[in-house]
């Protein structure tokens, strides 16, 4: 079997789809595990910075009002253990690309909801919201296009189970 596939090693399709990007370890990586990590890493730090202000309430410079100071503690804990899960995601990006697919529909849609809650219900300003709409909008499109990225390395995915 042609580990190649229909692509020759001459082809420009094979050139374009195994391009490398330097790695911070000196090796070479595959663009889609590049963008794959740089998924993970980028969510996980966004997700520490949002229990942080969660968990140190003087921390957030757009701190609303919460009904008890324990469902922020607990939503904090909550956050941090998924961040952990986000670094466990990108040890090994190909095989746990649904990481990131769990992360985009019930994380980010949940909390994209709760913020449009605040400001619908609770009276904070449009504004004062915004900053962290953009940062959701912008972690949606990056979990959307790596994860589709990385449906590419294994296009049958249900054949390379074990």
């Amino acid at each position: 079997m042609d580990l190649l596939g229909e692509y020759g090693k001459n082809s420009s399709r094979f050139v374009l789809m195994n391009r490398s990007f330097p790695s911070i370890f000196g090796r070479r990586m595959d663009r889609r595990i590049f963008w794959l990590r740089a998924s993970y890493w980028t969510g996980a730090i966004a997700v520490v910075v949002a229990a942080l202000q969660m968990i140190i309430p003087g921390l957030s410079p757009f701190q609303g009002k919460a009904d008890s100071p324990d469902s922020l503690y607990m939503a904090g804990s909550l956050l941090l253990g998924w961040s952990l899960l986000l670094i466990w995601g990108g040890r090994r990006p190909k095989e746990r690309r649904g990481v990131l697919l769990l992360t985009l529909c019930p994380v980010l849609t949940a909390w994209v909801a709760a913020e449009i809650y605040a400001v619908v219900f609770t009276g904070l300003s449009f504004t004062a919201r915004l900053p962290f709409w953009i940062l959701q909008g912008g972690l949606s499109l990056l979990f959307t296009f790596t994860y589709f990225q990385a449906r590419r390395i294994y296009p049958k995915w249900w054949s390379q189970r074990a």
